[in-house]
């Protein structure tokens, strides 16, 4: 990916930005988000009560291995590492946009022992969460939203030296536009929390030879609130995909072998305050029921996240 290109993509993301940061200038955003919300609990990013004229800053630092293929045949071990910037802006109470940009940088190793990195922006995914119900106008308890988004291909696609494009878990992004539905739900009774989410990602015909399946992402995790800047985390993140699929050289389609299926990971983490709307949180997500298709396996997950109301 060249230069110009990356500034053709972030421009239009740091006009977004200073255009929400300067909409943040209404007093009630400069009130501290505990008050606003009228509530105590610490929440993670994507988890936050929504107030009109919230303003929130995350960023969450990641690191993760994959591996996919029959050892000693065509095994590929990925190693990747990735920095999600995200902003989210509520200009009404009852509806919270957000916006994230993610930077990947990947190690890859072939079954030859050949390695390739490289880094490179990922997909820019946009999404709306509208609030279609809480129990309570101030502090409610309650709070059930729609959740529509959009996956954009901001992210290059590798190509190899005969101009074909590489394999998908070689790439950033997925080469496509993929719409995502779904719900939330949270349920705050101070010192316990809980938050579940239910996301599907539909996407579409990609500008590669293949073309990723339908992927159902559910985030489900109860809290519980030492104190005023300590809470413990315990989450089940599960993700449910269909195979991907790939063009022949006759114009039929088949799936990839060692793609779809479902994982589920459980998520112990620890959520701390250290200042007045600063939010920091730590997370493992260990993979405990790997029935993804044919020969691929998922490690351990390590995120270090933080967010500021501002």
């Amino acid at each position: 990916m060249s230069c110009p290109r990356h500034i053709t993509i972030l421009c239009p993301l740091l006009g977004i930005t200073l255009m929400l940061a300067a909409a943040s200038a209404p007093s009630t955003a400069s009130a501290c988000a505990t008050c606003a919300c009228g509530d105590p609990t610490l929440t993670v990013m994507g988890a936050q009560q929504p107030f009109e004229h919230r303003l929130r800053f995350s960023l969450e630092l990641l690191h993760r291995t994959d591996a996919v293929g029959e050892d000693n045949v065509d095994r590929l071990e990925l190693s990747e590492q990735r920095a999600t910037l995200g902003v989210a802006y509520a200009p009404a109470r009852w509806l919270m946009l957000s916006a994230s940009l993610p930077v990947v940088h990947r190690e890859l190793t072939f079954v030859s022992t050949a390695e390739e990195r490289f880094t490179d922006v990922g997909d820019v995914e946009l999404r709306a969460r509208a609030f279609v119900y809480a129990d309570r106008d101030f502090a409610p308890s309650h709070l059930l939203a729609v959740v529509a988004g959009l996956r954009m291909p901001t992210a290059s696609l590798e190509q190899l030296e005969d101009g074909s494009y590489a394999e998908p878990e070689l790439q950033a992004g997925s080469g496509s536009w993929d719409p995502l539905l779904g719900l939330s739900y949270a349920h705050f009774a101070d010192p316990w929390s809980f938050y579940a989410s239910e996301i599907v990602y539909l996407p579409t015909e990609s500008r590669a030879d293949w073309q990723l399946g339908i992927s159902w992402l559910g985030t489900h995790a109860a809290q519980y609130q030492l104190d005023p800047s300590w809470a413990l985390r315990l989450g089940a993140n599960s993700r449910l995909e269909q195979a991907t699929r790939r063009a022949v050289g006759t114009g039929a389609e088949t799936d990839e072998p060692d793609s779809g299926g479902f994982v589920l990971f459980l998520s112990p983490s620890v959520v701390f305050s250290p200042l007045t709307d600063l939010v920091l949180n730590l997370d493992v997500h260990v993979p405990v029921i790997n029935a993804l298709t044919g020969d691929h396996d998922e490690g351990v997950i390590i995120a270090l996240g933080g967010a500021f109301d501002a």
